[in-house]
């Protein structure tokens, strides 16, 4: 689990996100407080909140390519890219 003495919340981003499997089988379960999600497919990025269940309140979602995401600068404690 995250060390719950850190200051703020941590935060996570998964990128080429799709429906959230990994936010929801491994970020969101280590304790992260807030995550967000990264997709460029319409589709599959409005399949997230359902397929999330109650997590979702804790993500927010972003429909975009990563080339045109501009996250503020130290905006994450774990980034996760697979398959990029």
């Amino acid at each position: 689990t995250i060390d719950e003495s850190a200051d703020g919340p941590t935060c996570a981003c998964e990128c080429g996100a799709g429906i959230g499997r990994v936010s929801k089988g491994l970020l969101l379960p280590l304790g992260i407080t807030q995550c967000d999600l990264v997709e460029p497919s319409p589709r599959l990025i409005s399949s997230a909140p359902e397929y999330l269940g109650s997590s979702a309140s804790k993500c927010r979602f972003f429909c975009t390519g990563l080339q045109d995401f501009q996250p503020k600068a130290n905006s994450y404690d774990i980034i996760w890219m697979q398959w990029m």
